[in-house]
């Protein structure tokens, strides 16, 4: 390899390495991981939003045994409810999730509130996907 004065004596510009900009990273407590800070963030608002559609998905998936057999193939088909159980269960358990998270983000204030302004936001950037409209949903949980 070339040195610099050898270069500038040539006439050459030296070679300098490219410059690497310095990594800013989140602060660690004890061993969690190292996340860089232009990762995304999990904010409860986010986790909030992601189990309410989890949560329609699962509703919307359950609904589907009472809304099917009316076609022409396969007139007023039986109901299996076999599949719903499971569906059911999930729902349930995202409900506490939901629950913790909407208390989290309120504080002092009432979870209910919240949980509905994350509902309206989910079901507003969503639609049509959540057709089923369910005037009582926050009830529901």
């Amino acid at each position: 390899m070339v040195s610099k004065q050898t270069e500038k004596k040539q006439g050459k510009k030296p070679v300098e390495p490219p410059k690497q900009e310095p990594q800013t990273q989140a602060p660690t407590i004890g061993v969690q991981p190292v996340v860089p800070v232009r990762a995304a963030r999990i904010t409860p608002q986010v986790a909030l939003e992601a189990l309410l559609v989890s949560w329609l998905c699962l509703r919307d998936f359950a609904l589907w045994a009472f809304v099917q057999g009316v076609d022409s193939e396969a007139p007023l088909a039986n109901v299996d409810l076999s599949q719903i159980g499971v569906s059911v269960e999930q729902m349930n358990a995202m409900r506490g999730a939901v629950m913790h998270f909407a208390k989290q983000i309120a504080g002092k204030n009432d979870p209910d509130v919240v949980l509905r302004d994350a509902i309206a936001k989910v079901r507003s950037g969503h639609a049509p996907v959540f057709s089923l409209t369910v005037p009582s949903l926050p009830s529901a949980f």
